[in-house]
Parts: C-alpha cells; structure tokens; sequence
C-alpha cells in the first residue's frame, strides 16, 4: 500500500464498471460522494465470514466521517446496459456511473487502508457480477 501524504496527495479512483448505486441517469446533478459506508460494510461482511477474527473499527464513526473527504474533481458519466436473467427469464436494466473522482489527501488517512482494499473486494451493489470495481492512483 502506498504512502498518503495528506498535505500534498491526490488520490484518484477511477471507476471502471457501473456504480449501480446510482438511481437513474444524472441530469446535472452534483457529483456524488464515495460511498464509504458500503466499502466498509463490504469489507466487514467479507472478514466476518472468511477471516479468523472479524474487522474491529469504528463504523458508525467512518461512515459519518465519509461524508468530510472533499473531492478536487468528478468526470463521471452514465452508462446504461442490460443483463440477462435466467432465474426471472428477463433483461433488466443494470445501468450506473462511470468514470473518475479525485480525492484530496487532507482527511483520507482514515479510510486509506479500506480504499486500497477496496480495489480488490469491489464496494456497492452488484459486486458479485463484478460492479463496484475501482483502482487507485496517487499523485
């Protein structure tokens, strides 16, 4: 895991499936803010059912904190597909965002070693269709 220096780091997250969080297509909305509260609830579950000893932290406390990490930028565009249903014999639509926001280092460092595991457990819903998928750089 890389270093953040959070008096001169950016970290960026480029997101490269479908956030299917999002409730239809954006029309000039402001860009939304990384979901923490559904990393941490993804990494949680995942320690819990497949780790020796389940994640001890301060959830409630980092959810809410979440909501402090100011971003520098968001390109972020809709990006509507379908899949197929066996199970309900249907399409359904699975559109979501795509695309890019850039964090400011200054508040990350709490949330740092989720997001950086975060890029292999994937965050949101749909991640077991491989949605929620993100990498970070660091600037």
């Amino acid at each position: 895991m890389p270093p953040l220096s959070a008096d001169r780091s950016t970290a960026t997250a480029p997101s490269r499936t479908p956030d299917a969080r999002a409730e239809g297509p954006p029309t000039a909305a402001p860009a939304r803010r990384p979901n923490f509260a559904a990393l941490l609830r993804r990494i949680s579950l995942l320690t819990t059912f497949h780790a020796d000893a389940p994640l001890e932290a301060d959830f409630a406390g980092l959810s809410r904190a979440g909501w402090t990490v100011r971003h520098r930028a968001a390109r972020r565009r809709w990006h509507e597909w379908v899949r197929y249903s066996s199970r309900q014999d249907a399409l359904l639509q699975m559109g979501g965002l795509v695309g890019e926001i850039e964090l400011d280092g200054a508040g990350l460092e709490p949330f740092w070693p989720y997001l950086w595991l975060g890029q292999w457990t994937h965050a949101g819903k749909g991640t077991s269709m491989g949605l929620g998928r993100y990498r970070l750089t660091v600037d």
